[in-house]
C-alpha cells in the first residue's frame, strides 16, 4: 500500500478530506447478500471498508484490513488502491455541489447509495432520474417526515449493494427507491404534510427549511438570483439565511411556522432583523427573490398577520405536496 500511495495512485491528502466528508460511515446488513462472484466479494470487501458496508466497522480498522488484504501482493495493491480512489471521487464528485445534497446527506445510508449510484454502469440519464428519485424520497423521508439514521438503513444499503455488485438495472434501481418510500404511513407525503402544518419549523430544522426554501426558489425565480448570492446563503449557517418576516421579537404564535419564514442572503436577512413587515417591502423587492417579493406584494396590500401566514403556509404546502409527493 505504502508503494501504491508513493507513486501518486493515492493522494493521502485528497483520501483524507473524503473521509471527513463521508465520516465514519457504517453500516450492517440485515439479511444475507446475494451470492457474489469472487470479484465481486473483492469489489463488495472494499466498498465495505471504505463505507462499513456489510458490517460495523470504523474507517481506522478499515485501512489495516485493506493494507492486510493487499499483503505484499503488488497487483492486489494497485487494484485496491485504484477502486478506493475511484470511490473517493465518486463522493467528492456528489458532494461538491453540497447544496444540493446537504440536507440529505446527514443520513450515511442514504449518502452511500448516492454514490453507489454514481459508481454504477447506468447511463447519464438514468443516473440523472435516479439521483432526482433518491434526493425525492429521501429528503421526504429523512428531512419532511423528520426520520432519524435508523429509518431504512436495511433498504439503502442492500440497493447500494446491489448497484455497484449485481447486473441491477436503472429501472429495477428505481421501483425500490420509490419502494423505500412507500413502506410506511410515516413515510408518506400526508404524513410529512400534517406534522409540518401550524409547528414550528425553524428550530432544529433549519438545514432542511433552507433546502426546501432554496428548492422553491430555484422553481420559481427563474434565473433572477445570481450565482454570488447563492454562494452566500450557502457558505453561512443555516440560521443566517432564514428571514422572520414577522420578527422574532413580536412573540406572535406562528413566529416559526413556515408561512412566516423565507430565504434571504445573510446580510439582508442580519439588516431587518427585529424590523416590522411593513417597513421591509422594499429591502424584500431589492433582493430579486421570487418569495420575498411574493411576500412584500402580499404586505403591500393586505399587511401581515395570522390570516397571511396561514395562506402562505398552504400555499407552500401545497407546492411541497406536489414536489416531494
Amino acid at each position: 500500500m505504502r508503494e501504491a500511495f508513493r507513486s501518486g495512485l493515492l493522494d493521502l491528502k485528497r483520501i483524507r478530506k473524503i473521509k471527513a466528508l463521508v465520516g465514519a460511515a457504517k453500516f450492517e446488513l440485515t439479511t444475507p447478500a446475494p451470492k457474489a462472484s469472487e470479484q465481486s466479494k473483492s469489489r463488495l470487501h472494499k466498498l465495505h471498508l471504505i463505507n462499513g458496508l456489510g458490517r460495523v466497522i470504523y474507517i481506522q480498522y478499515s485501512w489495516e484490513s485493506l493494507a492486510k488484504q493487499c499483503g505484499t501482493d503488488p497487483v492486489k495493491t494497485v487494484a485496491t488502491s485504484r477502486w478506493v480512489l475511484r470511490v473517493a471521487q465518486g463522493v467528492e464528485e456528489f458532494l461538491a455541489v453540497s447544496h444540493r445534497s446537504r440536507a440529505v446527506t446527514r443520513i450515511a445510508h442514504a449518502r452511500l447509495l448516492a454514490v453507489a449510484i454514481g459508481l454504477t454502469q447506468f447511463t447519464d440519464a438514468e443516473k440523472t432520474t435516479l439521483y432526482a428519485t433518491w434526493e425525492k424520497i429521501s429528503f421526504r423521508v429523512f428531512g419532511l417526515c423528520h426520520k432519524d439514521a435508523r429509518t431504512q438503513v436495511g433498504e439503502y444499503v442492500r440497493l447500494a449493494w446491489d448497484c455497484v455488485n449485481t447486473d441491477i438495472t436503472a429501472a429495477d434501481a428505481q421501483e425500490r427507491l420509490l419502494k423505500i418510500g412507500s413502506d410506511d404511513r410515516e413515510h408518506s407525503i400526508d404524513w410529512a404534510v400534517e406534522n409540518i402544518k401550524k409547528t414550528n419549523c425553524y428550530d432544529g430544522w433549519e438545514e432542511e427549511l433552507r433546502y426546501l426554501m432554496y428548492r422553491y426558489e430555484e422553481e420559481h425565480a427563474h434565473g433572477n438570483i445570481t450565482n454570488e448570492q447563492w454562494e452566500r446563503i450557502w457558505e453561512q449557517s443555516a440560521a443566517h439565511s432564514i428571514e422572520h418576516i414577522q420578527p422574532q421579537s413580536s412573540a406572535a404564535k406562528y413566529i416559526h411556522f413556515l408561512g412566516n419564514l423565507m430565504l434571504l442572503t445573510p446580510g439582508v436577512n442580519s439588516i431587518l432583523s427585529g424590523k416590522a413587515p411593513a417597513t421591509k417591502t422594499a429591502a424584500y423587492r431589492a433582493t430579486g427573490m421570487h418569495s420575498a417579493i411574493e411576500v412584500a406584494q402580499t404586505i403591500e396590500t393586505e399587511g401581515w398577520g395570522a390570516a397571511q401566514v396561514d395562506q402562505r403556509e398552504q400555499r407552500l404546502l401545497e407546492w411541497v405536496r406536489k414536489t416531494w409527493g
